[in-house]
């Protein structure tokens, strides 16, 4: 199972990561992460204004690839 490191300090609510991050993180592009958002496959929240601004909560993201990697290996 994979964690992600969490600064100290920071509520649940708060830990959030950017598509850019995402991509770091797994290695794809922008248009992968933007297709697991639009697919339900990679719960997102919107912020800011007009809510144009897209963030994943660290939970989120650590059930997602913990999902990923269990459907691979079963594979």
């Amino acid at each position: 199972i994979m964690t992600l490191d969490k600064p100290e300090n920071l509520p649940e609510t708060l830990d959030l990561y950017t598509i850019a991050e995402i991509c770091a993180i797994l290695s794809v592009s922008q248009k992968v992460v933007r297709g697991w958002i639009k697919a339900g496959l990679l719960p997102a929240i919107r912020l800011g204004p007009g809510q144009r601004l897209l963030r994943v909560r660290r939970v989120a993201l650590e059930a997602f690839i913990n999902h990923a990697f269990a459907a691979g290996e079963e594979a």
